[in-house]
């Protein structure tokens, strides 16, 4: 409504509607518009939510091994 500068009232003066008529056209339109870009933004979550929880696993695994490395350097240190 706002594009061309003019206000929602001007509007449906100038076409002889409802001002109300003019509001619920556009959130209709931006309801369509959410629908369309939903289903992949829902696929982008589902994609990053299960790359995150690959990432968790992989990061304790790393922990886990860096543990285990930074003990085998302290025995091979003790025995210099």
């Amino acid at each position: 409504m706002l594009v061309a500068g003019r206000s929602a009232r001007e509007l449906s003066q100038s076409f002889g509607i409802a001002e109300n008529l003019l509001y619920r056209w556009k959130s209709m339109a931006m309801m369509k518009t959410k629908t369309k870009t939903g289903d992949s933004e829902s696929s982008k979550s589902a994609k990053l939510a299960a790359e995150n929880a690959r990432l968790r696993v992989e990061n304790e695994r790393l922990k886990i091994d860096r543990e285990i490395l930074k003990k085998a350097l302290g025995l091979f240190s003790k025995s210099d």
